[in-house]
């Protein structure tokens, strides 16, 4: 699930589904239906894949005052990442207390 996750993040939806056929045609062992089922139930159950879908946002990290310029790309990907491997849930206060006990805030 992990891994249609990240697909989502980096893809649209019709690249994604072009690239499983292409996929399926080139693998027996691609399994097409499970990652169909799997995308369904992401986007069935509005799951953050996207930075667009993230609940924290540029101006978020920037009122912290701790952070800002071309750090506030690298942390918005960190906390979606955290996201979608389900180390913090996407919701702006949790976001907010995970990236301040982040690398991020104790180097």
């Amino acid at each position: 699930e992990i891994s249609v996750k990240y697909i989502m993040r980096d893809l649209c939806y019709d690249l994604i589904c072009k690239l499983a056929v292409i996929k399926k045609i080139c693998s027996n062992d691609f399994d097409y239906r499970k990652f169909l089922e799997i995308h369904s139930n992401l986007v069935k159950n509005n799951e953050c894949v996207t930075l667009k879908q993230l609940a924290i946002n540029g101006s978020d990290i920037l009122k912290l005052g701790k952070i800002n310029g071309p750090e506030i790309g690298k942390i918005l990907n960190f906390l979606l990442d955290e996201v979608i491997v389900g180390r913090c849930e996407n919701a702006k206060e949790l976001l907010i207390n995970h990236l301040n006990n982040s690398y991020f805030f104790h180097t």
